[in-house]
């Protein structure tokens, strides 16, 4: 089972984004070739495996802490240059917000400079607690000698006094529990070896963080370790960090239309996150058609039958003469034939606002129409132009490239008087012929579209045609719309602005 959403740039206001989920990534491509042969190549089509690898390194509440805990640190060293030591604290804390937010693993340099300029930001203003944050940040480096932020006197001093407080204290241990098979554990950033149960380390809050594969979301814990004392904790995982698990429910929203709480919180954390509108989701199914068995059995030839009957010549329909042997084997072959696998197409969207799944009410939901290359139909309306009141009658044909088509529009208009140009034409009727360039927005179940381009009034007028309207499909391989024009031209009538609507059908190929 796979689904398709097609995903826009998170760069801008998204109306419209998706995810494929494919059973490998030969899958994928194959499903990717196949939605852009039937719906197109606007938007991009990108694969669920990188939805859920955005975030495979923990699951962002509310944004991306990870860049928010980065600017806080670029903000502290700054304020800490400058001497600012107000701002040097705001930027901790909010570094510290970050950190609480973001459960993923996070650089061993980056703790350690954090609650070092937290203990700095104290001593600069002369609050309580520095030793508690220089403790901490030793604990995270281990004992081991770092590159300080700063080498002003006020603050090393007290950082040196609480480290060596720290290390003559002795370590305490993290003692792991449960099935750790496959799982990445870090503490505070460092990488814990495969089969390591216990981890020695400083008196201190450790950050423990565990990912495993198809995980989308980081277990994260906080550890409080006294010397000489062991602190045991056991990684657990929920349903909902599960790739293969969201996948599964994905698919099944497809025709139950609903999906369980934790995965619609992720859909509309990821549409909120990214600045998206609805999901359309789209998936490919293989259809298969079995072919009707038409078996040929032939009764024991008589004994008086020439042996040689058989290969006499008969004509099977197709005006190739072929055997009566040939002919009763390949009608034994045809009923054999294997069944047919075809893919189809089903639409269902996402609106992240609701979080509810619905399925289109326009488009059926097997999509099995080949995709849309030519338009050909017919219109009615009314038009003035050159002077003249007309009911329009008139034959369209379009041929599309994406958002943009070529339309030649052929018809006839039949005016309420005669036109009197000179004794050699005098009549009601006018033809009209023009090629107009179409532009049309993505494309959708109703859409609105711009057309302009030269027309000719045969045989008084020559001159340009603009053109405004709405489609909308109402049939898998049919398209209605209304439009109108403006038109203006160069005639012997010296009225040169037009204007007229009409409603017309297509049907597309």
């Amino acid at each position: 089972m796979r689904v398709l959403l097609a995903l826009l740039s998170p760069a801008l206001a998204v109306p419209l984004a998706g995810l494929l989920l494919c059973d490998d990534e030969s899958a994928c491509k194959d499903d990717v070739a196949f939605a852009e042969r039937v719906v197109g190549k606007e938007p991009a089509i990108t694969p669920i495996d990188l939805f859920l690898v955005l975030d495979a390194g923990g699951w962002s509440e509310g944004g991306d802490q990870r860049e928010r805990l980065t600017q806080a640190l670029f903000n502290a060293k700054d304020a800490l240059d400058r001497g600012k030591f107000g701002a040097l604290e705001a930027a901790v804390n909010d570094g510290l917000t970050a950190l609480t937010l973001w459960p993923g693993a996070v650089q061993p340099d980056d703790l350690f400079t954090l609650y070092f300029l937290q203990g700095v930001a104290r001593v600069g203003r002369g609050k309580p607690g520095a030793e508690y944050s220089f403790r901490q940040a030793a604990s995270i480096g281990d004992g081991v000698v770092q590159q300080l932020p700063t080498d002003d006197a006020r603050f090393t001093r007290v950082w040196l006094d609480e480290s060596r407080k720290l290390m003559v204290g002795g370590k305490g241990w993290i003692e792991l529990q449960g099935e750790l098979s496959g799982l990445d554990i870090r503490v505070d950033g460092r990488t814990v070896q495969s089969g390591v149960r216990k981890i020695g380390v400083l008196p201190g809050n450790h950050r423990l963080t565990a990912t495993k594969p198809n995980g989308i979301r980081t277990w994260q814990v906080d550890v409080p370790v006294l010397a000489e004392r062991t602190s045991r904790v056991t990684p657990e995982f929920t349903k909902e960090g599960d790739a293969n698990w969201v996948k599964q429910q994905l698919g099944g929203a497809m025709d139950a239309l609903q999906a369980p709480l934790e995965v619609t919180d992720l859909l509309a954390g990821w549409c909120e996150q990214h600045n998206v509108g609805e999901l359309e989701l789209i998936q490919v199914r293989v259809e298969r058609v079995e072919h009707p068995l038409a078996p040929v059995d032939l009764t024991e030839a008589p004994a008086t039958r020439p042996a040689a009957a058989d290969g006499e010549m008969m004509d099977m329909g197709d005006g190739v003469p072929t055997t009566f042997a040939d002919a009763v084997t390949q009608a034994r072959t045809d009923s054999e034939r294997a069944p047919t696998d075809n893919p189809r197409l089903k639409v269902v969207y996402f609106d992240p606002k609701s979080r509810q799944f619905h399925a289109d009410s326009v488009i059926p939901a097997l999509v099995d129409h080949p995709p849309e290359h030519f338009r050909i139909g017919a219109d009615v309306g009314y038009a003035s132009v050159l002077g003249h009141r007309h009911g329009t009658f008139g034959l369209g044909f379009l041929g599309e490239a994406g958002r943009f088509g070529v339309q030649l529009d052929l018809g006839v208009l039949r005016s309420d008087a005669p036109y009197n140009l000179n004794v050699g034409w005098v009549d009601r009727q006018l033809y009209h012929v023009d090629v107009l360039a179409r532009w049309s927005p993505l494309p959708g179940r109703i859409t609105p579209f711009l057309a302009f381009g030269p027309e000719v009034y045969i045989p008084v007028a020559f001159g340009g045609r603009g053109q405004l309207g709405v489609e909308a499909r109402f049939a898998s391989t049919w398209v209605a719309q209304v439009s109108g024009f403006g038109a203006v031209s160069t005639s012997r009538l010296d009225i040169p602005f037009g204007w007229g609507f009409g409603l017309g059908v297509a049907r597309t190929y």
